[in-house]
């Protein structure tokens, strides 16, 4: 592993961490580089970094809790959870697996400003609003092909927070982080996290900047460290977290 590590970032060149575990044991671990650059401080074990689109691992865990606690169907149409969802032939299983047909709501909210205004923030909510109000259309039938896709996340997201009666932040904490003592790890809220959090960055050093897509979550914007992704791995495979065959 360090052959492999020193092979691939040589010199110091790595700039985040990383994490080698063995049946749950680690074997290998290495935190390299700055936090922020302008500031100067050094990424360790205990720095959440924004872990972008594997947060759609733990939202998915998060449903098929609900589903283990016979609060969620997988094949429940999404519509009898989320009055205003448009489309009656999906279902929770087809979000989940990426074949509901939805098409990306970064591509539908950034070219036409007669259905959104990019000076606004967009919120999971709006993305919902806009699916039931503004004619957006299906990319394919449901359950026809495979087709990845931000806008299935970001409605299990609202459904987390319609059968849990709680927020997504906070529906996360107390269905995954906190029993797994996940201690480093958060959802981005915009307003309150956007000037504290470790910065995303080019490969030459450049920060990327805030855009009106970075206040949706579901998808993205869980910040998290290579150590609570080991709690939650292991948990992954504990007959207790989930039912063996869920």
């Amino acid at each position: 592993i360090t052959i492999f590590y020193n092979k691939n970032w040589p010199n110091h060149s790595a700039n985040g961490a990383f994490l080698v575990a063995k049946n749950g044991q680690i074997i290998f671990e290495k935190y390299e580089g700055r936090a922020n650059f302008s500031k100067e401080n050094c990424i360790n074990s205990n720095t959440p970094l924004h872990i972008a689109s594997v947060t759609k691992v733990i939202t998915a865990t998060a449903i098929l809790k609900l589903v283990n606690a016979g609060r969620l169907e997988l094949d429940q149409r999404v519509n009898t959870v989320l009055n205003e969802f448009p489309f009656p032939d999906i279902t929770v299983r087809m979000l989940l697996n990426h074949r509901s047909g939805l098409r990306n709501y970064a591509y539908f909210t950034d070219r036409n400003e007669k259905v959104w205004n990019r000076r606004n923030i967009l919120t999971n909510q709006d993305i919902l609003t806009l699916l039931a109000t503004k004619n957006i259309g299906l990319e394919s039938i449901p359950d026809t092909r495979f087709a990845y896709c931000n806008t299935n996340y970001a409605m299990l997201a609202l459904i987390i927070e319609k059968i849990t009666k709680m927020s997504y932040k906070n529906a996360m904490n107390e269905m995954i982080f906190k029993p797994l003592n996940m201690k480093n790890t958060f959802v981005f809220d915009y307003e309150k996290d956007k000037d504290r959090i470790v910065p995303s960055y080019k490969a030459n050093g450049v920060e990327i900047g805030k855009d009106f897509l970075d206040a949706v979550y579901g998808d993205k914007n869980i910040y998290s460290t290579v150590r609570d992704l080991l709690k939650f791995d292991r948990a992954r495979n504990r007959p207790g977290f989930l039912e063996p065959d869920l």
